[in-house]
């Protein structure tokens, strides 16, 4: 159970990429300011799901692993869409790889050359700061 959870959490940036979509799309003129919000809030979030979650399963890298299978999964379809069909999939299956980096995007692109280099460092970003939060709260516990 505690397994399926992690998996679950692993899906949130989905969410909160669908909540600033809808923001940044029908938000208005307070849209930047509150999708700005929302793509720094992300690594805090996720801090904290690592903070969070190191303890629901003994081994740490199986809580890791376990956390970010969406991560992975959504970074080899973006990558195949843009890589393999140099376009996005006009649907849902197009969508989905799209809404789940948006949270990250910000901090991908300025590292990013091409499109396909979001999922990429993103795929990187998140399994290290889930890390820091990790690592936080066992330093914190040996004091």
């Amino acid at each position: 159970m505690k397994k399926m959870l992690l998996v679950l959490i692993g899906l949130a940036p989905l969410l909160i990429g669908f909540i600033l979509d809808a923001i940044v799309t029908h938000g208005g003129m307070a849209s930047p300011v509150v999708g700005w919000v929302c793509v720094l809030a992300f690594p805090v979030l996720w801090f904290w799901v690592g903070f969070a979650c190191g303890e629901l399963v003994e081994n740490k890298l199986q809580a890791a692993v376990l956390t970010h299978l969406a991560a992975g999964a959504f970074a080899v379809l973006g990558i195949g869409q843009t890589v393999l069909a140099s376009e996005y999939l006009a649907s849902t299956y197009g969508a989905l790889p799209q809404l789940f980096y948006l949270p990250l995007s910000v901090f991908a692109g300025i590292f990013a050359l091409d499109g396909w280099w979001i999922y990429l460092i993103g795929l990187i970003v998140m399994p290290i700061i889930f890390y820091r939060g990790v690592w936080y709260k066992y330093t914190r516990k040996a004091r």
